[in-house]
């Protein structure tokens, strides 16, 4: 549903090279390369990525890794790494215990991860490039099946500052979409779960702190989806007139735990 474009250089060159294109595939899907590493058994390679043009590959590449140290990458990135995870202090257990808190943690914070390029382009649920505003990235791979009951609320307490983008990053993906992803996957929408996560997720990122988003604009998206018919909600006229849905409008794909709680006996929340 996306194309990947990358740049890949190597620290020595390559002595023969070979395409491989698959029978049924529209393009080549493999490259087979054949250095000279008789005097030299180490081969470095590194690799810029983008989801908008081989270009703005390069450009990432020139911009976070413009020379050959493997070491210094290393460090930099344990370093980067170290910094976020030391924004939470433990004691006690054993280190088995601890070392696996702090595993736990940095899975956590992976996704959803920074799509946009070095000049803050990225590919929108329309399709169509887009800019992310100045000093702000564009983040995606929002699995929104059930992280809004504890991952949303440690992200925006460790990092606020990416959390308000990611955060943002839904609003503009309803800007361009016309939904909020259930289960973002890059730019596409593939519906893989019903409900609503998002409107769950957006609240509890400001509330535990990652508030530097378009809160206005956040807000009526979460309304509008709320009260239309939509991909995300399909059905709400049926069952704002009913009180459920009268047809497995989800063809069987519904979870013994999405539960019609009737407006009515909600706790009233200030």
């Amino acid at each position: 549903s996306y194309t990947v474009h990358f740049d890949m250089v190597f620290d020595q060159p390559f002595t023969a090279s070979q395409v491989i294109t698959e029978t049924g595939q529209p393009g080549p899907n493999s490259v087979f390369l054949t250095f000279n590493a008789g005097s030299n058994h180490v081969v470095q390679a590194k690799v810029g990525l983008s989801y908008v043009s081989a270009a703005n590959a390069t450009a990432n590449l020139a911009a976070e890794n413009s020379a050959f140290d493997f070491n210094a990458t290393q460090t930099a990135a344990h370093s980067a790494w170290n910094t976020l995870l030391n924004k939470m202090q433990i004691a006690g257990g054993t280190a088995t215990q601890q070392q696996l808190f702090y595993t736990s943690l940095y899975h956590a914070l992976q996704h959803p991860n920074l799509v946009s390029d070095v000049n803050g382009q990225y590919m929108g649920f329309d399709n169509a490039v887009h800019t992310a505003a100045a000093g702000h990235g564009q983040y995606d791979q929002f699995s929104g099946w059930d992280v809004y009951h504890a991952q949303t609320q440690l992200s925006a307490l460790v990092a606020p500052s990416q959390t308000s983008d990611i955060a943002q990053s839904l609003v503009n993906d309803y800007a361009q979409g016309g939904t909020f992803p259930q289960w973002g996957f890059m730019n596409f929408y593939n519906w893989v779960m019903a409900g609503d996560p998002a409107t769950a997720a957006l609240p509890t990122y400001y509330a535990f702190g990652a508030t530097g988003f378009d809160t206005s604009t956040a807000l009526a998206d979460m309304l509008h989806e709320a009260t239309t018919d939509n991909n995300v909600r399909r059905g709400t006229t049926l069952e704002n007139t009913y009180g459920y849905l009268p047809d497995d409008l989800y063809n069987g794909s519904l979870c013994c735990c999405n539960v019609h709680v009737p407006a009515a006996s909600l706790p009233d929340y200030d």
